[in-house]
């Protein structure tokens, strides 16, 4: 069901739409989140052609797992992603389909895994149009459209750890993770499930030892 956001745009007698659905729905115990943006031009004349958006959540819940696209968008659209931010929870998202995108299609699907062990009361993505084009409208259709925000999720985490190392739970092991283990070493982040990299039951200084020959 899509619930987390909805852009609606009127061109005579269209109905242009994004929405976007962050599953699962309800307080559920879990270790990720799927975010999934749609396109839904069935009302519509026209079709997409291109697409500019600005996706963001809280870096300090959630993080994104790799690969980036994950989603059942279509095969000729050619997709881009600006990463700079994502430390800081923002994703800028480009999309262009030569053909045009029709009816009803997802455009991008992301997972977040969570980084917390914690219960998570309010937790929500969220993204912001940029540029949408068509191909019977060549002005930019960005500024009509108006856009709508679901009520966050609450989550009850249920952490694992799917790769050995992956302490910030990216779906790699990088120097993102020893700057995450540093910082709960130091007692800023609490531990999780792959922090305690040698499993002997405690994240410590040999855990430091174990995802520095990782690296």
């Amino acid at each position: 069901a899509i619930s987390a956001l909805a852009s609606i745009l009127d061109l005579g007698e269209d109905s242009l739409a994004l929405a976007a659905s962050l599953i699962p729905k309800y307080t559920l115990r879990t270790h990720n989140l799927e975010y999934s943006i749609t396109a839904d031009f069935t009302s519509s004349s026209q079709v997409l052609k291109s697409f500019e958006l600005e996706i963001r959540w809280p870096a300090e819940i959630l993080t994104l797992a790799f690969p980036l696209d994950v989603g059942k968008n279509p095969e000729h659209l050619q997709l881009a992603f600006d990463t700079t931010r994502i430390g800081s929870g923002v994703l800028g998202v480009t999309g262009f389909s030569p053909q045009g995108v029709p009816a009803r299609e997802e455009i991008v699907g992301l997972i977040f895994n969570l980084r917390t062990n914690a219960e998570v009361d309010s937790v929500a993505a969220t993204f912001e149009v940029k540029s949408v084009r068509g191909d019977l409208e060549p002005a930019e259709l960005a500024e009509t459209i108006a856009v709508f925000q679901a009520s966050p999720l609450a989550i009850t985490p249920e952490l694992f750890c799917a790769l050995r190392g992956d302490i910030d739970f990216s779906g790699q092991v990088n120097i993102f993770d020893l700057l995450e283990l540093l910082n709960i070493l130091a007692g800023k982040v609490e531990e999780n499930a792959c922090s305690d990299i040698n499993r002997d039951g405690a994240t410590d200084i040999f855990d430091l030892i174990e995802l520095l020959q990782l690296l």
